[in-house]
């Protein structure tokens, strides 16, 4: 068998367009799971380097609240998403 003969014919698939909702809806999806990351990376930070905890640990905590808050406030979001089918 020659080589042509072995090679798999690949097809061309079309682009698939999406609406204008679908493109903001994703956009959205998109921007809340980013918000999502970037808190968890803030909680790891905060956990992982607490240096000086005992004069900061207030600072530390309000840190990791509002962090947290920012992952519950992006969740509700994805949440209501995917409740009213958008």
């Amino acid at each position: 068998m020659s080589e042509k003969d072995n090679t798999q014919q690949v097809e061309k698939l079309e682009p698939i367009e999406l609406t204008p909702e679908e493109t903001i809806m994703d956009a959205m999806v998109s921007r809340q799971e980013t918000k999502i990351a970037n808190a968890k990376a803030k909680i790891k930070v905060l956990t992982n380097n607490p240096a000086g905890v005992g004069e900061h640990m207030d600072g530390l905590l309000n840190d990791t609240e509002k962090a947290l808050q920012e992952i519950a406030d992006a969740e509700s979001i994805l949440d209501a998403i995917d409740k009213h089918d958008l």
